[in-house]
This record gives C-alpha cells, structure tokens and sequence, in this order.
C-alpha cells in the first residue's frame, strides 16, 4: 500500500511539474522587457525603453516639420503622410523590434534621424545617426527632410528611373526583400540646403537598410 501511494504522489508531482512549466515559461516572456514593445507607424510616442538611446532629443512632433512640408502635406497631393516622426521594424533581422526616429534637440533646436536597435535585454543602440543643424531663417520650424518606411516585399525606391540597383539585379532583390527607411536626402548633414521647397527635397531620397552591417544608396530624378 505504501508503494502504491508513493507511486500516485510521485505521478501527481511530475504531472504538476508538466504543467507547470509552460506557465513559467510564459510569464516570464510577458515580463521580459521587449515583449510589449509597440507597433508604431508614422507618429506616437517613443517606448520607455527605448527613451535611453535618445539622450538630449525627443521625437519630432507635426509642428516641428518647416512650413512647406505640412502644407504640402495638407495640399492633399499624396496619401503618404510626410511628417512622420517614428517606424518600427525589425530592420536588422535578428527577430527583435527596433525602431527608426526624427527628433528633435530639446536644447538648440537641431535635428537627427536616428536607429534605436533592440539589443534583446532591455536596452537599445544608436544605428544610422544622422544630424542636422537648425534652421532659423527664412522659414520657420526645424525639420526639412522626410521619412518613409518601406516593408520587406515592396519596391520603394528600387522602383525609381534612377535607381541604382538594376532591376532583376541580386542587389535590387535584396533591397525589395528588406524592410527599409527612405529618408528625403537633404543636401549636406552639417549645413542647412539652400532652398526650402519640396521639390528641392522631394527629388532625391536615401534608402537606410542592413545588409552585412548596413547599407544606404540614393536616387536622384
């Protein structure tokens, strides 16, 4: 009899065991840090842990954009919507959520884009920094560029005249199967351009996008 009753509290520990664990297994993954990072696109608010990588910036808002971008905005001339401030993806591929930022300097009004990339325990790295100095005349407002974003499968850019990647090319391939940023290249990163137009903005873009590293290319027609 003894044995008997070992035998039946052994069964009911290793089935208590069983079932168990994947209650453990799961919550643990519903408190881990990067579970429940957001899915945003175009504007919202930057994740509490991501806010670190940002340093002395905060995320873009609509009326940060110079006037002639959110007029032609508001024209109604495109259904992309161009004051965009905040992407996320998982643009290296390693199966963790980063995300791609305009912000804006809190202290001297300058701007930059910017990569936030989850490194999988609650922190996130700086990737793609660029910087750009304020505008303070002839147009109010700071940022004069814009950014897309552009889901593994679609063209983008690549579907551009000029594009540099030739169609049907292995590079080409690559690009369309990457999700990307495509950032309206302003002429210098260290001095403001000297127009303030869109189609002096809007005619030639940069592509962001992780290949061995990253990789960037632009079209211009």
């Amino acid at each position: 009899m003894i044995n008997k009753l070992s035998l039946v509290a052994l069964l009911a520990l290793s089935l208590a065991a069983c079932t168990s664990t994947p209650q453990s297994n799961q919550s643990a993954i519903a408190n881990s840090p990067t579970a429940e990072l957001p899915d945003v696109q175009c504007q919202g608010e930057v994740p509490q842990p991501v806010k670190a990588s940002l340093g002395e910036f905060r995320l873009a808002q609509e009326a940060d954009f110079i006037p002639a971008i959110r007029q032609f905005q508001a024209s109604g001339n495109s259904k992309q919507k161009f004051t965009c401030s905040i992407f996320s993806a998982d643009f290296n591929q390693d199966g963790l959520k980063d995300y791609a930022m305009l912000l804006v300097s809190e202290e001297l009004g300058d701007f930059r884009f910017q990569m936030s990339l989850n490194q999988g325990d609650g922190k996130f790295q700086r990737d793609f920094v660029k910087d750009y100095k304020r505008i303070t005349k002839p147009e109010a407002g700071v940022i004069y560029t814009s950014m897309d974003f552009k889901p593994a499968g679609e063209k983008g850019l690549a579907a551009r005249d000029y594009s540099p990647l030739k169609p049907g090319s292995p590079e080409q391939t690559t690009y369309v199967e990457k999700p990307a940023i495509e950032l309206w290249k302003v002429s210098q990163t260290d001095a403001p351009p000297k127009q303030l137009d869109i189609s002096s903005l809007g005619y030639c873009s940069e592509a962001l996008y992780f290949v061995d590293g990253k990789k960037t290319f632009v079209v211009c027609d």
